[in-house]
């Protein structure tokens, strides 16, 4: 399996998402708090882009509710 990098648009401090996101130890999160939506996209992008090590990009908000093991299953199926 590659390298993921989880781009989080942070708009509020949802707990609920903050405490399935925190078990998440096995991909790396770059967290884009308070920008509009268009905005949060450029910035992950351009990181994503400028950083070679990651072969996945994952993106999502802090008001979507899974478990690690949907993000585990998006890096599997992908496989």
């Amino acid at each position: 399996m590659g390298k993921a990098l989880w781009a989080i648009f942070s708009h509020k401090d949802s707990k609920m998402f903050w405490q399935w996101a925190d078990k998440v130890d096995f991909v790396d999160k770059l967290i884009i708090k308070n920008h509009m939506h268009h905005e949060a996209h450029q910035v992950g992008m351009k990181y994503f882009f400028n950083h070679p090590e990651y072969d996945y990009y994952i993106i999502s908000t802090d008001n979507a509710l899974g478990t690690p093991y949907h993000i585990r299953l998006l890096l599997e199926d992908d496989e």
